[in-house]
C-alpha cells in the first residue's frame, strides 16, 4: 500500500468516527475505554501530585536549614557581644571601686594589672606587671576592689609575685570592725580564710567585718578582708575561730593597686 491509500484510509477512519461519535453510536465504547483507563490516569495524576508536593516540601526544609543557619550565626555573634560587654562591665566595676578606695586613702600607691594566675596551683598566688622599678618592695600588700588580697611576696625590676591570703602560708594580723577583738587571718584551701587565735572572751559573730589589725607595723590598720561566715567556739580551748568569706572576689583578678 503506498502513501496515498494510506492517508486517504486515515483520513476516511476519522472521519468515519467523527460520525459515529456524533450519532451517538459510540458512547457505550466510550464509556468503557474511560472507565478503564480513567484509574491509570487518576494514579499517574496522584504520583504527580505527590512529587510536586514532596519536591516542596523538600525545597521548604532546605529553606529553613537556611534560615536557621542565619538565626545560628546571628545568635553566636550576639553572645560574643554581650560576654565582651559582661567582661567591659566587671572591669569597669573594679576600676570604679578602686578609684573610690583612692579617693579614701592616704596612702601611696601604684596601680598594676594581674599577668599570671594559676587557680589549680597548690601555692594561691598571682603575677603583676609592677616590680622595683616602680618601687614596688617585698611586704607591700595589695589591693583589689577596695579589698586587701595579699601581699608582695617576690619582686623583680618589672613584675613581681602576690602571695594571696588565701594561701596557706599567708598570716595576716586582723581585727573584728566591731568589737575590735584581735586575731589572725590564714589562708585556707579552696579561697577561705581563717579567723584564728581569738580569745574565748571576745564576743564576735556572723556578719562581722574583718579588717587588718595594724599590729606588728607591717600592713595600715582598716583595710577590709573580709565577712565572717561561721563561728567555731570550743569550750575547752583558749581561741575560738571564724570561718572568713574573702570581701574581694579572687577568681576574677584583674587590676590592682599596691600600697607603699
Amino acid at each position: 500500500m503506498n502513501k496515498r491509500k494510506i492517508i486517504i484510509t486515515t483520513i476516511s477512519c476519522f472521519g468515519l468516527l467523527l460520525v459515529l461519535h456524533y450519532s451517538g453510536f459510540t458512547k457505550g465504547p466510550e464509556r468503557v475505554i474511560k472507565a478503564v483507563f480513567s484509574p491509570i490516569g487518576i494514579f499517574f495524576s496522584g504520583i504527580g501530585e505527590n512529587f510536586k508536593n514532596y519536591s516542596t516540601a523538600v525545597s521548604t526544609i532546605g529553606n529553613l536549614q537556611k534560615d536557621n543557619q542565619k538565626l545560628e550565626n546571628k545568635i553566636s555573634v550576639l553572645m560574643s557581644e554581650i560576654s565582651t560587654m559582661e567582661e567591659a562591665k566587671k572591669e569597669n566595676d573594679n576600676l570604679r571601686k578602686l578609684l573610690k578606695f583612692t579617693q579614701t586613702t592616704k596612702a601611696n600607691y601604684v596601680s598594676g594589672e594581674v599577668i599570671f594566675y594559676d587557680p589549680s596551683n597548690s601555692r594561691q598566688a598571682i603575677m603583676i606587671n609592677r616590680g622595683t622599678k616602680d618601687n614596688v618592695k617585698n611586704g607591700n600588700p595589695v589591693i583589689s576592689e577596695g579589698y586587701i588580697i595579699g601581699r608582695i611576696s617576690e619582686t623583680g625590676e618589672t613584675s613581681s609575685k602576690v602571695l594571696l591570703a588565701i594561701d596557706p602560708d599567708s598570716i595576716i594580723p586582723a581585727a573584728v570592725q566591731a568589737t575590735s577583738s584581735t586575731g589572725l587571718i590564714k589562708g585556707q584551701i579552696g579561697f577561705g580564710l581563717l579567723l584564728d587565735n581569738v580569745p574565748q572572751g571576745e564576743k564576735i559573730s556572723k556578719g562581722d567585718i574583718v579588717i587588718t589589725s595594724g599590729l606588728g607595723g607591717e600592713l595600715p590598720r582598716g583595710l577590709i578582708i573580709g565577712t565572717i561566715d561561721e563561728v567555731n567556739s570550743r569550750d575547752n580551748g583558749i581561741y575560738q575561730q571564724a570561718r572568713v568569706r574573702p570581701a574581694a572576689n579572687l577568681k576574677n583578678l584583674r587590676q590592682v593597686l599596691i600600697l607603699h
